[in-house]
């Protein structure tokens, strides 16, 4: 008798359907293969440091999903494939608010500290204190007479203003000064910028009431005109030339007097 019409015959379950795929055996030969594209997605979101590689990431796990539905049971990896897609997703969006906010804050620091510190050190020549004059805080109490002896003693110990240089030798010597002001109680803000005169480079410390004013200034844009208390020119050799004219180190301490005797009974 024959097995063709035979739905119990021994071999009737091992025959394959027509349109169907065949069963795969997942220790054998015929087991379903991980894609490549689905790892490849992973690994590149895992990689996040690297600005273009989590968008890759997403490409390749979409990727590896369309072709893993395509494959009738083939190809395996939609789970790489999807956490592929999703933190690809979630560390393009990082990177995006990244760069978004360092150009704002650059834009910040270039608007509000680069430029008026290329305004006073080019009016330091002219001996016109309007610029410098709009950026100091009333409070501070700073009369013309010692913005005139700033610029003489600008004018004296570093001669004529040339330009700005690329240098920067005077980074450290601006971030030694910068750091003793702030033990003193201000909290300056360096321009990103260095300047050459005719006896030597120096770098522009504006110095502002507080901490807060400081960061709101870089990140969110805070204008620190009528907020300025005091300003200083840095030179790499540790120069400082304040508008104050107090020196950026904390104050000697006051001596002590002996003991005085006391009288013999």
């Amino acid at each position: 008798m024959s097995n063709g019409n035979n739905p119990y015959a021994p071999d009737a379950f091992n025959q394959q359907q027509p349109g169907s795929a065949r069963a795969a055996d997942p220790f054998g030969d015929n087991a379903p293969r991980i894609s490549k594209m689905a790892i490849t997605s992973l690994v590149l979101a895992l990689i996040c440091c690297i600005p273009p590689l989590p968008s890759l990431a997403v490409a390749f796990g979409a990727g590896a999903l369309i072709r893993i539905r395509g494959a009738n049971g083939r190809l395996s990896g939609t789970v790489l494939a999807i956490f592929g897609v999703v933190l690809g997703l979630i560390f393009s969006a990082l990177q995006i608010a990244f760069i978004v906010g360092a150009v704002q804050i650059y834009r910040n620091i270039d608007r509000f500290v680069s430029q008026p510190a290329r305004l006073i050190v080019a009016d330091v020549a002219k001996n016109d204190p309007t610029n410098l004059r709009a950026l100091l805080d009333p409070a501070s109490k700073v009369t013309d007479a010692q913005i005139t002896d700033w610029f003489a003693r600008v004018n004296t110990e570093l001669g004529a203003f040339k330009g700005e240089t690329v240098r920067g030798d005077a980074a450290m010597a601006i971030q030694d000064a910068s750091q003793r002001a702030a033990e003193l109680g201000s909290f300056p803000l360096p321009a990103p910028l260095q300047f050459s005169f005719e006896k030597g480079d120096a770098g522009l410390v504006f110095f502002l009431p507080s901490p807060e004013v400081v960061v709101q200034t870089m990140f969110f844009g805070k204008d620190p005109r009528s907020l300025v208390t005091d300003i200083a020119l840095v030179t790499p050799d540790g120069k400082v030339i304040r508008l104050r004219g107090s020196p950026l180190t904390a104050p000697a301490p006051a001596p002590q007097l002996p003991p005085s005797e006391s009288p013999a009974p």
